[in-house]
C-alpha cells in the first residue's frame, strides 16, 4: 500500500485539515447559549423555592410555593377531586401508594362473632 504522508501534518479521523480548524479564541458555536442563562428545569426549581405568605388557620405563614402546591393538591384530593387523588397517590409511590391505603379484608369466624 502506498500511503501519502504530508511532511508536516497527517489528515484523518480526529485530525481535520489545519486550514479548516477553529482559530485560537474562536468558539465552535458563537451564537450559542449565553453565559449565565438557566435551563427551564433550573427556572422551575427556582420558582418553586420562592417564598409566599399564606393564611393557615387564620394566621399568616411564609412557605415555599412548592409546599403550597402540595397542600393544595392534598386539599383538592380530600374534597373529592379524583384527578388530584390519582396524582397524589402516584406521587406517593411506594412510600404510601394505593397498596398501603387499600382497605383490608377481614373475615370473622362464627366463634369470634359471638364475643
Amino acid at each position: 500500500m502506498n500511503k501519502k504522508k504530508s511532511a508536516s501534518y497527517d489528515v484523518g479521523y480526529g485530525k481535520p485539515p489545519q486550514g479548516t480548524r477553529f482559530q485560537r479564541g474562536q468558539s465552535g458555536n458563537p451564537s450559542g447559549r449565553p453565559k449565565g442563562s438557566k435551563s427551564p428545569l433550573q427556572q422551575l426549581r427556582a420558582a418553586a423555592r420562592e417564598m409566599i405568605t399564606v393564611t393557615i388557620n387564620g394566621r399568616p405563614r411564609r412557605i415555599t410555593k412548592f409546599d403550597a402546591m402540595c397542600q393544595q393538591l392534598i386539599n383538592n384530593a380530600l374534597k373529592g377531586d379524583t384527578r388530584a387523588q390519582r396524582l397524589a397517590f402516584s406521587l406517593l409511590g411506594d412510600e404510601g401508594g394505593v397498596e398501603k391505603w387499600a382497605p383490608i379484608n377481614i373475615t370473622i369466624s362464627p366463634t369470634d362473632a359471638k364475643l
